[in-house]
Order: structure tokens, then sequence, then C-alpha cells
């Protein structure tokens, strides 16, 4: 077929999301922001999924009492195990006798260490160290990282919306890479503990995404978000197959982020600063060079003539720059220049690289997030809905070595079935918009999860697959969801809180992870179905305030807090 002619289209004035659209050839998206946001996708999936290689680390392995002789038997070997003795934590001694007429007839803690079952893996953080019955520290050292992350993800936002996207997330990946490393190699759990609290002070696992989806005019969201599931969900299938080979957990995240590092290293060189962020912020000099420059890589001529017209005029003396208003005359004749949606004259100060930066803030708080009853309600449904999902998906993650069959089986059957839901969400979205699908995939889950009970019956407890159909019914639902609100949440925070916003989805995420230990390892060790009961009541609990939300299908990413007031 013939090459498609080039087009000219001209900038009149009106959105960034026009802006957008015009520099990508009719009809599709740019070869360039594809190329971009592919690169964005696989950082920002190696980076998050850093976390779920917590279940192969931190897996505790079956274990008894290490016995040096045959009268100290660990107590699951003998007849005490009927009356449910601690048998992974107790043996008895060797004057050990069951009416105490021979000696003691108390069981004692293991004495020489423990025996662990190597079927899985070769050794894990836990096996290693031991941490295990009165030593039982992992949940504790993962709950202290994850609460240090928790403050600096505000942070990492904040520096992210004062400073630009690309800049903060180069900084906090590679922090987390390095940390990741050292991680691996560190010769004893203290130094294990300060990579942790390294890693979780990186705290940047969400900018991947924001400026990925900024990449984008609204017509497309949809679409990229999906396609972003998706490699996501590729990404997450290695992890298992890889967890499968490599059975020493130091090879293990020694890999992994070896793997993550290459891809940042070569991708990053692409990666430009977000366009949305730079207009926002009135750096337009940089803006216009960078779509000029994304408009001729996409093979599309643009006239940015008057789009880009600055505030103010240059006048240096020597190195001393001037500041100059732009004044409004009171006949009502506008002195000044205006840019693009700019509908008052603003006082702005001159750059030697010819960006503009407004004397008003670049950004906006936290406080400005709770400031308005809409914004109020906006910020604690979609953080609900982030903690709840959250908890729901990394618990399931959790759970499945403790369900029937293959541990590395199940965790695989746990990442191959959120394709199916991702690939529906591409459907589903475009045409039922984002509040409705964010409900029937929340109830789906509930539903399947809270169906894990039927193991209870005669039924049940003769089939040992019940459970891990349950889980999987669950784990469609809940990761339908997390698609949708992934690219629903950062289109509910205009501009200038975007960063601030979507920090606070990712620290209500974080809460949901601090919690997975607690409502995971304790909650399944009292019963079995305890977890995916509680997980299921919490995901029917929290598609009820969705409703409240405002649809977003088809509308442009808000700059300021009146447009979503008027949704």
């Amino acid at each position: 077929m013939p090459r498609q002619a080039k087009h000219e289209q001209k900038f009149a004035g009106k959105d960034i999301d026009h802006l957008l659209d015009i520099i990508n050839p009719p009809g599709r998206a740019g070869r360039y922001q594809v190329f971009v946001f592919i690169i964005l996708c696989l950082v920002w999936s190696t980076s998050f999924l850093s976390t779920m290689t917590a279940v192969y680390f931190g897996y505790t392995p079956p274990h008894t009492c290490k016995v040096d002789n045959e009268s100290q038997i660990p107590v699951e070997y003998d007849e005490l195990r009927a009356k449910n003795m601690p048998s992974s934590c107790s043996m008895r001694p060797a004057n050990w006798s069951l009416d105490g007429t021979n000696g003691s007839s108390e069981v004692v803690p293991c004495q020489d260490g423990w025996t662990y079952d190597r079927s899985q893996y070769e050794d894990t953080l836990v096996t290693e160290y031991d941490l295990v019955c009165e030593n039982q520290h992992f949940e504790v050292i993962m709950t202290i990282a994850l609460a240090v992350s928790a403050p600096a993800t505000l942070l990492v936002s904040y520096f992210a919306d004062k400073y630009g996207r690309r800049r903060v997330l180069m900084i906090s990946f590679f922090v987390d890479r390095v940390a990741g490393i050292f991680f691996s190699l560190a010769p004893n759990l203290p130094l294990v503990s300060v990579a942790m609290g390294i890693a979780a002070l990186a705290a940047g696992e969400f900018l991947p995404m924001l400026i990925a989806f900024e990449l984008f005019p609204s017509k497309y969201r949809g679409l990229a978000g999906t396609i972003c599931d998706i490699i996501w969900n590729a990404v997450a299938c290695t992890l298992p197959l890889i967890g499968y080979y490599v059975r020493s957990w130091r090879m293990l995240i020694l890999i992994w982020n070896v793997m993550a590092a290459v891809i940042g290293v070569l991708g990053f060189w692409f990666v430009p600063e977000s366009l949305t962020w730079l207009i926002s912020n009135r750096r337009y000099r940089t803006a216009e060079k960078q779509l000029l420059r994304i408009a001729r890589i996409n093979k599309v001529e643009i006239s940015l003539s008057g789009v880009f017209e600055e505030d103010v005029y240059l006048n240096k003396m020597g190195d001393e720059e001037k500041r100059q208003p732009s004044v409004e005359g009171k006949s009502g004749g506008d002195t000044g220049r205006r840019c693009g949606r700019c509908c008052c004259v603003r006082e702005t100060a001159s750059r030697e690289d010819g960006d503009v930066v407004s004397k008003e803030k670049s950004s906006l708080g936290l406080v400005d997030l709770i400031r308005s009853a809409r914004m109020r309600s906006i910020t604690w449904v979609i953080s609900g809905l982030f903690f709840v999902n959250s908890l729901v998906y990394t618990g399931l993650y959790f759970i499945s070595p403790h369900l029937s069959g293959s541990m590395h089986m199940n965790t695989f059957l746990m990442s191959i079935v959120e394709l199916p839901a991702y690939l529906g969400v591409v459907f589903i979205v475009h045409r039922y918009g984002r509040r409705w699908p964010i409900v029937g995939f929340q109830l789906l889950a509930g539903a399947g999860l809270i169906a894990c009970v039927v193991e209870l019956t005669d039924y049940g407890r003769g089939h040992n697959w019940i459970n891990v159909a349950t889980a999987l019914t669950g784990k469609f639902g809940i990761s339908g969801s997390y698609a949708v609100i992934n690219l629903y949440g950062p289109e509910l925070f205009p501009t200038k809180m975007r960063s601030t916003g979507v920090a606070i989805c990712r620290v209500s995420e974080i809460i949901g992870q601090i919690l997975v230990p607690y409502s995971s390892f304790y909650l399944v060790k009292i019963a079995a179905w305890l977890p995916p009961v509680l997980f299921g009541g919490l995901a029917i609990l929290m598609s009820i305030p969705v409703v409240i939300l405002p649809e977003t299908r088809g509308r442009p990413l808000p700059e300021t807090v009146e447009e979503i007031e008027k949704w």
C-alpha cells in the first residue's frame, strides 16, 4: 500500500488532550508514543513485581526440629501429634516419657535448629536465617519496610510534581535496583533488612504508569491501560517460571533486579518528560521542542505558531535576568500574551532556556485533595478501592502456596488467569465506561472468594481442586477491577495534583500490602477458608461507594479542580 500522505494540523488554543492528539497520525497512536509506552510498562511491571518476589524468598516450607539422636524426636512423629501440639516448633528431650516416670513429660522448643522440606526451594530467606517459630520475624521486617515506603511515596510524588516525572522516576528506579542487588548479596540479616528499607525509600513504582497515561489523548487511554496490564501479566508469568528453575532465593532476586536494571538503562534514553507536566508548569519552550521531535518521528507535520507565546519578554543585562509582568489594561485589552487554555494573565519569570515558570504554585498539596466535597469523595473512594484491591490481589498471591497442588503451578495459574480479565477490560471500558465495570468485577471477586466455604461441606472435602477454582475466580475478578481503577484513578485528579493523588492511592496500596502477612499467613493457620472469605467480603463492600464517582469515559484529562466539579 502507498504511504499515507503527511498531514498538517494546527493547535487552535484547545486543551492539552487535543495537543496530544495532533502529534499522532490520523486514526492511530504514533510510533514514538507506542514505543515509549511499552518501555514504561516494562519498567512499571518489573518494579512493582519486585514486591511479589516475597512470595518466593519469604516462603516458609514445612519444617521440623533438627535432632541429634533417635531419643530426641520432633513432636509431630509421635502420639502427641493427635493432641495438636506445635509439631514444627517443639521436640521431646532425651529423658522424655509420656507419663513423666522416666524423666520430663513436657516438650521443649527446638534446640538445634530445624530441618526443612526442600522439595519446592533449596533455600529461602526464611530457611537461611531460621525465621520460624519464636524467630518468626520475616513478617515484621516486611511490614516495617512497607511502612517506610508509605511516607516515601508521598515525598516522591511531591518531587515528581515539582521537578518533573522523568527525573524523579530515573532516580527512584535505579536506587530500587541497586538496593535489590545489594539485598541479594547481603551477608547477614541486618544488612538484608537495610537493603529492604532502602528499596522501600525509592517508592517510585507508580511513576511509569503516570507518565504512560499522560502520553495519550483520552480516546486511546482505555486501550493503552489494558495493553499495559497485558504486559504486566506477561512479566508476572515469567516470575513463577524463573522461580521454578532457580531454586535459590539470592539468585532469583539477583536475576530479577539485573533484568529490570537492563530494561531501565536501555529504555530511559527514549522516555521524555511528561508533556502534560511541562505545559501545566509553563515550560513552553521545552514542550514545543518535544512536540516537534515527536511529530517528526511520527511523520506528522504540525504548526505550533502562536501556541507557546510566552507571558514575558526576555530582558537580559549581563548575567542578570529581569522579570516583567504581563498587565491587563483597564479597557479590557490584553497587553500580555496568552497560551493555550490560559484565560488570565499571570506574572511569570524568564529562564535562560526559554521556559516560562509561573509564580503561582506549580503543584497543589494534600490539603487540596480534600478541600472540596467532590475531591474528598473521589479521594476517599479511590483510595479505598486501591486499599482493598491491593490487599485481595497480593493476599491471593501469598496464599497460593497453601492451595492444593504445586506452589509453582498455583502461582503461575494466579498470574495467567489475569489475561482473560485484561482482554475483557478492553471492550468493557470502551462500551460501559469505568464505574459499572468496577462494581461488576468487585462483586464477581467477592462471590468467587466467599464460595470457598464449599470446602467445609462433605462434597468439598473430597475435591481438593475447589479451593484453587474459587481462588482463581476471585483473582480473575479482582484483576479486572484493578485494571480499570489503574486507568480510572489518574483520570480523576487534575494535572497539578495528579502525582499527589496517585501517590495517595499508592499509599493505600501499601497499607493493604502491610496487612497481607497478617491476613494471609496468620489467618490461614487458623482456618484455610478465613482469608478468602475476608477478601471476598471486603471486595463486595467496596463496590458500593463506587457509584458516586463521576464517569470519565471520553473525557480529556482534567487540568483543574473546577473541571472536575462540573462533571
